[in-house]
């Protein structure tokens, strides 16, 4: 995966998703509750870091958030393996980027990003290959037109 991050990007942190997510054990696992998101920057001297932005825990890389539940009105019918919280995503964001930022998501999947990107008033652009999901970004950003027309 590091393969893919341009080499002029710098690692600034390492951010701990601590969940609640109930896997089988039975095949001699642990169950998986976290997930490690590395925060990547292009430029360590312009950094936006904004930790009160997150309420009493803002100042710890460990964030608990519960998982995306299966039968969630988020889905939007969509069955994403791998679909983050949007309070994950807004954290996410709100730590890390201005209003009118760029937010750039190389994986778009559902459009969790994008759409949370654009509702706190961040431009936002990315790329996903499987055409399965076009259908679920195209309904949330007509939901976010809504929310926004007057």
């Amino acid at each position: 995966m590091l393969d893919l991050v341009p080499r002029s990007w710098s690692l600034k942190d390492i951010i701990v998703w601590k969940m609640d997510i109930g896997f089988d054990t039975s095949k001699g696992k642990f169950q998986p509750l976290y997930e490690h998101i590395l925060w990547f920057v292009k430029d360590p001297m312009r950094l936006t870091f904004h930790p009160e932005r997150l309420g009493p825990d803002g100042g710890s890389n460990i964030w608990y958030v519960p998982i995306q539940k299966g039968n969630s009105h988020r889905r939007l019918g969509i069955r994403h393996p791998a679909m983050f919280p949007d309070e994950l995503v807004r954290r996410m964001i709100l730590l890390a980027s201005e209003p009118d930022d760029l937010i750039l998501d190389p994986f778009l999947g559902s459009g969790t990003v994008l759409e949370i990107a654009l509702e706190l008033g961040r431009n936002a652009t990315g790329f996903e290959i499987d055409p399965r999901y076009e259908e679920s970004i195209q309904l949330r950003l007509k939901r976010i037109e809504h929310q926004t027309s007057p």
